[in-house]
């Protein structure tokens, strides 16, 4: 028996810069939040891109300024998956319709133009006049689907229990039943004059207005001078 060395094969410069876009690919495929059948849009996105920026093999030269002799400009560049809101042209729309379209950018079409999904129609438009929302928290929650079998949180249901209110009255020394079973009304009722009532009756409030004086004397009658008549 013969033992042979395996030999693994060089990974060579095409195949390295393959394996460099197909990352950067599945990275901004990832990071957006998008479905796996955009991965031509993100790959030619990652090109589009990986062209007109400095490497370390072309550290002084970019692709796109090697081949046409010019610098690239990069000011149209805009993030991967963010929302994008298209232009409708007035004759396509009615006087009171949207002037723009919800969708996400998911690539570029030359220097003037960006392709665009649209996940209602499962479409893909070119656009030029688009408007950019670039904010992660915002084009990532906006594409994220609400499970349909999640049941609705529901706010708590708070029970008031109506408290008795008690109203003062001049006739409450009677001790009658009657006057009793009147002395106080529903907190949450229509009848309630709890707010109007005074706290004290006038009864009261002339008891308490004041030092209380002592009682009058009452006054004595004079009999006038007695006279003994003699037996």
């Amino acid at each position: 028996m013969r033992r042979r060395l395996h030999i693994a094969p060089r990974a060579t410069g095409k195949s390295r810069e393959n394996r460099t876009i197909k990352d950067c690919a599945r990275t901004i495929l990832i990071a957006a939040d998008l479905p796996q059948f955009l991965w031509a849009e993100a790959v030619s996105t990652t090109v589009f891109v990986h062209n007109r920026v400095l490497d370390t093999q072309s550290p002084d030269i970019t692709a796109f300024e090697a081949i046409f002799k010019k610098i690239p400009s990069v000011g149209h560049l805009r993030v991967f998956g963010c929302t994008a809101y298209a232009h409708i042209p007035d004759p396509k729309r009615k006087a009171f319709d949207p002037k723009s379209t919800k969708m996400v950018l998911v690539g570029y079409c030359g220097e003037n133009k960006y392709r665009l999904y649209n996940e209602a129609t499962n479409e893909i438009h070119d656009s030029r006049n688009v408007t950019f929302c670039e904010e992660k928290e915002e084009y990532v929650e906006l594409k994220r689907p609400v499970a349909a079998n999640k049941p609705a949180v529901r706010s708590p249901r708070i029970k008031i229990i109506p408290q008795p209110v008690y109203s003062s009255s001049s006739d409450d020394s009677d001790g009658h039943d009657d006057d009793d079973s009147n002395s106080f009304h529903d907190a949450n009722g229509a009848e309630n004059d709890a707010d109007d009532a005074p706290l004290f009756s006038d009864a009261e409030t002339t008891e308490s207005s004041g030092p209380s004086s002592p009682p009058p004397t009452p006054a004595r009658s004079d009999p006038g001078p007695t006279t003994s008549t003699p037996g």
